[in-house]
């Protein structure tokens, strides 16, 4: 759960367990049929963003779906031939984050948040001491999305966690 209702108790969930189990299973379902839609199977930025209801009779039902804003397409064609296998640690992250990078040819990183909005952009010195590692003390706890880039052009996007 990234943030709970405001209209119960603190930390309090509007939803028994066998309905977010249900609404689990149809966001998997949803999910999936989509990213074959978007061409976005196994774009770590592709989700989804649902209405859902609770009716009277206590059924849970599913009322839109649509791609969530801050989907980045996966580049048709990779940017020339550089290695872009990087990962990000720890995550969950405190205050720092760290890229784990050998040889990638990374020239930026982006962080936007879960609703799309830029937080942090970095220029990476591809020297001997170049800083893997990115404080990401100033940001609200949360969901986020990392993008390498290259010449402009995303090469790979992960998400992380602060806490």
């Amino acid at each position: 759960m990234i943030q709970y209702s405001s209209l119960l108790d603190v930390d309090t969930l509007l939803m028994s367990d066998p309905q977010l189990d249900l609404l689990r299973q149809y966001l998997a379902v949803i999910h999936d049929r989509f990213a074959i839609l978007y061409h976005a199977v196994g774009n770590p930025t592709f989700a989804m963003d649902i209405e859902y209801k609770i009716d009277s009779t206590n059924q849970l039902a599913i009322k839109q779906a649509r791609p969530w804003v801050s989907y980045v397409p996966t580049p048709a064609n990779p940017v020339g031939s550089f290695n872009c296998d990087f990962v990000l640690f720890p995550n969950p992250a405190g205050d720092l984050i760290n890229i784990g990078c050998e040889n990638c040819g990374i020239a930026a990183v982006r962080i936007v948040d879960i609703k799309g909005s830029l937080v942090l952009e970095k220029t990476m010195e591809q020297a001997e001491n170049w800083d893997p590692q990115i404080s990401i003390a100033h940001l609200q706890n949360g969901l986020y999305f990392l993008s390498g880039s290259m010449n402009g052009s995303v090469c790979k996007t992960l998400r992380f966690i602060k806490h």
